[in-house]
């Protein structure tokens, strides 16, 4: 049962540093030192825009040389004290390493990514602070006529700042056709305003002391109004925790997992769902009695309950992933990724005092294996969910479960030439038109994943392939549906900063958009792995795996 977890967890992390490596992180730049002390740099970051080729002139050292190897990716600027970090550079035949100094002049840039761009009537900004609101993916509608001024030099800011006192908006660089401006000034008024895009927040950091880290799953909003929700790390133990946060960012451990010799659950991969009694309920992947997950309860005052601890034989599950649902008849149910006749996975009932019953176990024949996920409950009163693999083409299964056990297969995914998903993590969604929607991890037209429609008799549709440029990409969450019908969800990487994105796909399926990009600031959240969640006051919040100020998590908000 270790191994299904190590496999999952190596895989998403593969992929994930994989696509990161092909995006954010390049292979080391190095900079050419020529007389009169000209730069010459492949590579430079400046606030959340990356310039490429860019010449200039050095000042003063302010940090000699030192090591023998580089200590970053690529050269960063900061406008504030006007200092250049090198981490390679070649003179002569020598090369030297880690060096710090000042910029004297700027002599030309070739080219700028994640910067604002012109087209001659519509100004697009990635990144705007008005005052201390950050705005996202800006357009406005201007002229020459509201130029005001083009200083040019290096960048005297790090993103763009609008002042609403003077309506003036400085530009650290924008990209106009082949050319690079740099230092703008602009005069603009709401009326310029095409697009807000949307507003980003984190409303905390995850992994300070004692606090939880490395979320997996996703946040629910409990009838207090505040979000719920659990860590795969840190706590007490190290070995994840139960977190509570309210809709301002005041955030509270409720429970630390894994006290030595308590045998309690630890490092869970879901979600809490709370239940009737107002109590909330999840599973761990490791822990319990035979460390292969348990089910707990945990009371909003942090109270916490082992009602089952899996055994991993073939009359029970094991490393469960997703989370439980309370069905209509008040009993929980769930999926886990091992245990059960072929040790490859089961679907179980579990009543509110602990008693559980096996309902299925996945693996015979053209079954799916593995439930990654979790299950929903339709209006026709039976169950649905997907598994990671398994299935006629191997690549995971779309399933059927009746109350009573009865299992049926609705779709195998990957059909070969098909270009459909493979290798689903989350849960399904029943939307307004009573069809099914969901997402995949990879496959699709560019293999990194897709979002499908399938109707309750098994007719599959892929509504949209990832991994175009710009968009999201290796989706392991699930989507919802908000209250303006649209469906909304997250994908771990891809963006304009290939760090994830929180994508929005219209009802009829037809298109796609990009509402965030993670990673366009410092603190920033990185890598969501979960859902977001629709708030009673109409915006979306979720959590972040990396990022924020401990690099290890974040809690977000969204403004729609």
């Amino acid at each position: 049962m270790r191994d299904a977890l190590s496999t999952r967890r190596y895989h998403r992390a593969f992929m994930s540093v994989v696509a990161l490596l092909a995006g954010t992180f390049q292979a080391h730049s190095t900079d050419l030192f020529t007389a009169p002390n000209v730069l010459t740099i492949p590579t430079l970051g400046i606030g959340v825009a990356t310039y490429s080729n860019v010449v200039l002139t050095i000042g003063t050292i302010v940090t000699p040389p030192n090591g023998t190897s580089p200590n970053g990716f690529f050269d960063t600027y900061n406008p504030g004290n006007n200092q250049l970090t090198v981490p390679a550079v070649t003179t002569g035949s020598n090369i030297y390493y880690n060096a710090v100094g000042t910029v004297a002049n700027l002599t030309s840039i070739a080219s700028v990514s994640g910067a604002d761009t012109f087209d001659g009537s519509h100004l697009t900004i990635p990144y705007v602070l008005v005052g201390a609101k950050a705005y996202f993916n800006v357009v406005l509608g201007v002229s020459l006529a509201n130029v005001v001024a083009i200083h040019g030099g290096m960048p005297s800011v790090s993103s763009d700042l609008y002042d609403l006192a003077s309506g003036q908006l400085t530009i650290p660089a924008v990209q106009v056709n082949s050319n690079v401006y740099t230092n703008v000034i602009l005069h603009v008024t709401l009326s310029n305003v095409i697009s807000l895009g949307v507003t980003e927040a984190v409303l905390h950091s995850l992994g300070g002391p004692g606090d939880g880290a490395s979320p997996d799953g996703s946040l629910i909003q409990a009838s207090d109004g505040n979000f719920y929700g659990m860590t795969t790390g840190h706590g007490a133990f190290n070995v994840g925790a139960v977190v509570m946060i309210t809709p301002a960012g005041a955030e509270s451990v409720l429970h630390s997992f894994g006290g030595t010799g308590s045998g309690d659950g630890n490092t869970p991969y879901g979600n809490l769902v709370q239940a009737s009694d107002g109590n909330f309920y999840g599973m761990t992947v490791f822990g319990g009695a035979n460390n292969v997950g348990t089910v707990i309860k945990i009371t909003p005052a942090g109270v916490e309950t082992v009602l089952h601890s899996f055994a991993g034989s073939a009359g029970d599950g094991a490393s469960p992933h997703g989370s439980l649902i309370q069905a209509s008849d008040g009993n929980f149910y769930g999926m886990t990724s091992a245990g059960g006749t072929k040790n490859v996975g089961v679907v179980f009932k579990i009543t509110p005092t602990g008693n559980v019953t096996l309902l299925h176990s996945f693996g015979s024949a053209s079954d799916g294996i593995n439930g990654y996920g979790s299950l929903i409950q339709a209006r026709d009163g039976n169950f649905y969910g997907m598994t990671k693999v398994g299935g006629a083409n191997g690549n995971g299964t779309v399933f059927q479960v009746t109350p009573g056990g009865a299992e049926t297969v609705l779709h195998s995914f990957g059909a070969a030439g098909s270009g459909d998903g493979l290798g689903p993590f989350g849960r399904l969604l029943e939307a307004s038109d009573g069809n099914f929607y969901g997402m995949t991890y990879m496959g699709g037209t560019n293999n990194v994943g897709t979002a499908f429609k399938i109707t309750p008799a098994g007719v599959e549709s892929i509504l949209h392939s990832f991994g175009s440029v710009g968009d999201g990409a290796l989706p392991s969450g699930s989507l919802i549906q908000a209250k303006d019908g649209n469906f909304y969800g997250t994908t771990t990487v891809g963006g304009t900063y290939n760090r994830s994105a929180v994508i929005k796909i219209t009802p009829d399926g037809i298109t796609e958009s990009v509402l965030y990009s993670f990673g366009s600031y410092i603190g920033d959240g990185l890598t969501s792995r979960g859902d977001v969640v629709q708030a009673t006051d109409g915006n979306l919040y979720g959590i972040t795996y990396h990022g924020g100020k401990f690099g290890i998590g974040t809690v977000f908000r969204i403004m729609l």
